[in-house]
């Protein structure tokens, strides 16, 4: 046998072996089968996740090669009709039979009502009793008829409230109507009972609307709630009456609220319940479906110099309180408790820009005003000199629309109410 031969593979084994002794930490004489056992079942589960990548990898390029077979007419229609906006679809249903085909069925138009969720712009008085729409994007967000005037009435009327897509109007002695202006759809509610006609209350407003599309249900039934004064000489005590669409009449709720004055119009929707602002700053609020109500004191306790409004944002109660520094964004958690999701600077320095799309942190030229709000995204609404802002809490972008200049009878929030355009439905009651 060749020496040299021998040499290597002694050294070979022994260099084996201390490499083996360097990865297990321990000496061949201290060597334990429980710690080999754990190993093998390490590398089990090793296999075990990367057969599992493989397979997700696998189900990933199965479903490219099956999308790139797929013929462009099925992808527009599935892909990208439903998220376009409702002013470009209506033009769309003029180019062909077949795009009016897939653009009018009620299963686009409740699918495309559940894709949009973020504000197109606001409603507000151009004169008493006139209303005009305003939005970021008059090429997207546009509506066909600014001035509501499809509705069965004639001005004075005025929006009191909106949820997804949907509007309501009053007008005298509680007549509401509930349509959606991108469509021009509207249905003219019955009046509620009559002895809760109160000539000097006529034209308060403590109304919210309710509206929820829900994946299962292609009606999209809508809830109307209305806070009244029960008491004539008591102005602190409020009940509820409900008008639900799917039942078309109005009913009464056993409930009670004993508070201030509701503040008018400040009604908004979030989870399915209705919530209004009062003047002892705290929020009321009333669910139709457990016929509940409960008070819960707004996020900044003692504060008296702050403006805030309420929204929603996916589905949750926020709150936007304005100060002469920032703007605080609040969102309500169990058990009415308030988390501060995002505190954003307002006022520029000297030599500062206004806040751009893009740049961080946004800033404002002076305080403006905090408005109601409903978003799947993290925006909230603000208006500072005859400028309606979106302003996202997260990426701090700011989304702009020119809005007519305030007038001295213009109150300072009864008249801005949000809309989002949407193909919701609006069934006759």
């Amino acid at each position: 046998m060749d020496p040299q031969r021998c040499t290597r593979r002694d050294f070979s084994s022994s260099a084996d072996a201390s490499v083996e002794s360097v990865d297990t930490g321990e000496s061949q004489s201290e060597y334990c089968p429980c710690k080999m056992e754990m190993t093998i079942d390490q590398r089990r589960e090793e296999r075990e996740e990367r057969a599992k990548r493989r397979a997700r990898l696998k189900e990933e390029v199965n479903a490219i090669i099956k999308m790139s077979r797929t013929p462009l007419r099925d992808i527009v229609r599935d892909l990208v009709l439903p998220h376009l906006p409702v002013k470009t679809l209506l033009r769309f249903r003029a180019v062909s039979s077949e795009w009016k085909h897939l653009i009018s069925p009620p299963i686009f138009r409740h699918f495309q009502s559940r894709t949009h969720r973020t504000a197109s712009g606001i409603f507000r008085s151009l004169l008493p009793g006139v209303q005009g729409y305003f939005p970021f994007d008059p090429l997207a967000g546009g509506i066909p008829d600014p001035f509501l005037s499809f509705l069965p009435m004639s001005p004075p009327f005025a929006v009191i409230a909106s949820s997804n897509g949907l509007l309501c109007c009053a007008a005298f002695r509680n007549l509401y109507f509930v349509c959606n202006p991108s469509t021009s759809e509207w249905a003219r509610l019955p009046l509620p009972p009559e002895h809760l006609f109160l000539e000097e209350h006529a034209g308060f407003s403590v109304e919210a609307l309710v509206f929820e599309p829900s994946l299962h249900n292609l009606e999209e039934n809508y809830v109307l709630v209305r806070s009244y004064q029960i008491f004539d000489d008591i102005s602190c005590v409020y009940g509820f009456q409900i008008f639900s669409s799917e039942t078309r009449v109005w009913r009464t709720s056993s409930e009670v609220c004993a508070t201030e004055k509701f503040i008018e119009s400040s009604g908004v929707s979030a989870g399915g319940a209705a919530y209004w602002r009062t003047t002892m700053q705290t929020v009321v609020s009333y669910d139709p479906a457990t016929d509940s109500c409960c008070a819960i004191p707004w996020p900044l306790g003692d504060d008296p110099d702050a403006e805030w409004q309420l929204g929603e944002i996916n589905g949750r109660l926020c709150c936007t309180c304005v100060t002469d520094d920032a703007v605080q964004v609040y969102a309500l958690a169990p058990p009415d408790q308030w988390d501060l999701l995002a505190s954003i600077q307002i006022v520029a320095g000297e030599g500062e820009d206004d806040g751009e799309e893009g740049s961080a942190p946004p800033v404002f030229r002076r305080r403006p005003r905090p408005l109601r709000f409903q978003s799947r995204e993290p925006e909230v609404l603000l208006w500072e000199s005859e400028r309606l802002v979106g302003l996202d809490i997260v990426s701090r972008r700011l989304r702009e629309a020119y809005v007519a200049p305030d007038q001295p009878w213009i109150s300072p929030y009864a008249d801005y109410v949000p809309h989002i355009s949407t193909f919701a439905r609006v069934f006759p009651v």
